[in-house]
């Protein structure tokens, strides 16, 4: 069982692979829009059902945004 960091960093992780909090390029074809936009909406259905604090919710949300700077810079 993952500890809360670990849960932590799964939740982040998932967000950034998701795009959750990405905003797509107009470039994007529909076919495109509609595959990100099942991304994002598998992610969010799962930390509807994650019941997490508000404050729970504002760490993973933070936590996702720095993973997603982390794995832009590598």
């Amino acid at each position: 069982r993952a500890n809360p960091d670990q849960q932590r960093d799964i939740v982040a992780d998932l967000a950034d692979h998701s795009g959750f909090f990405r905003v797509s390029d107009i470039t994007v074809t529909g076919e495109q829009r509609a595959f990100l936009d099942g991304m994002r909406a598998v992610y969010a259905r799962m930390m509807r059902f994650g019941a997490m604090t508000g404050d729970e919710l504002s760490s993973m949300a933070e936590a996702a945004r720095q993973e997603a700077i982390n794995n832009r810079m590598e």
